[in-house]
């Protein structure tokens, strides 16, 4: 077993936009830094809507910014993701609580499937 001198915690919801931008932005850091074998990230769950039914991010995203300023803010996130080689094709798409998702996920994991 491999010993580090740092560990990252990577706290993330499958459902975040962001996620895959900090994600993104933290590996090219990361493979930037001379001492890279050293770090040990460890991805971790969180869920950003726990308990809340499958429903339209269009939808939600109108009842949440009601502002441009928001939606602007959100869209420029976007952006953030096309510049880290991320497509987000949110129109149309179902949000809600992630908890079966990540479920999914530390099943692969416990099986060596996952990152």
């Amino acid at each position: 077993m491999m010993t580090y001198a740092l560990t990252v915690q990577f706290w993330g919801d499958l459902i975040c936009p962001v996620c895959p931008v900090r994600h993104a932005m933290l590996k090219a850091g990361v493979a930037q830094f001379p001492h890279r074998e050293s770090i040990e990230i460890v991805y971790r769950s969180s869920r950003l809507r726990p308990g809340i039914p499958p429903h339209r991010v269009n939808s939600y995203l109108k009842q949440k910014c009601g502002a441009e300023a928001d939606i602007a803010s959100i869209l420029g996130q976007v952006e953030q993701g096309a510049e880290a080689g991320l497509t987000y094709k949110m129109a149309n798409t179902l949000a809600g609580d992630t908890m079966d998702a990540h479920r999914v996920v530390h099943f692969a994991k416990s099986r060596g499937l996952q990152m």
